[in-house]
């Protein structure tokens, strides 16, 4: 699923959807993200963190810069995003308040990614007799169905 920032920078959920987008049409996405408890950290096109969506009930969503340590711990830098990836993320030349409405925009489109997600794992799952009776038809299978499963 896509997680969209600025119009048209946009990060996929996993790295096989990040390389369908750089064949598929139209623009190629940013990096992947990974969707914590409390915000969504984001990677870049080599699978390396360098930016995370700090949110709360608190406060206002807001960006902050991360980076991986030697010991695979990330470090966050407090203070908000460097150049480099406000350029990355398409906030570059945006002032405070349009970067914080940026922020809560893609932390909601989050929270509906969470909850689309927890809408297909608690889907009810076709009963098993229906699936064993297509699944034998379609095989042809010689032998009968036990009674307690027709």
């Amino acid at each position: 699923m896509k997680l969209p920032i600025t119009g048209s920078v946009f990060f996929v959920a996993n790295t096989k959807d990040l390389t369908a987008s750089l064949f598929a049409g139209g623009s190629t996405a940013a990096g992947t993200y990974k969707i914590r408890k409390r915000g969504v950290l984001f990677l870049n096109l080599q699978g390396e963190p360098f930016a995370y969506l700090c949110a709360n009930e608190e406060y206002t969503p807001f960006f902050v810069t991360c980076s991986k340590q030697e010991d695979g711990r990330i470090r966050y830098m407090l203070g908000g995003l460097c150049t480099p990836d406000e350029t990355y993320l398409g906030l570059a030349g945006k002032g405070f308040r349009e970067c914080r409405e940026i922020a809560l925009a893609a932390w909601q489109a989050a929270k509906q990614i969470l909850a689309a997600r927890k809408a297909e794992r608690s889907a009810p799952a076709p009963p098993v007799r229906s699936l064993l009776r297509r699944r034998s038809s379609e095989a042809r299978l010689s032998f009968p169905l036990p009674s307690f499963l027709q």
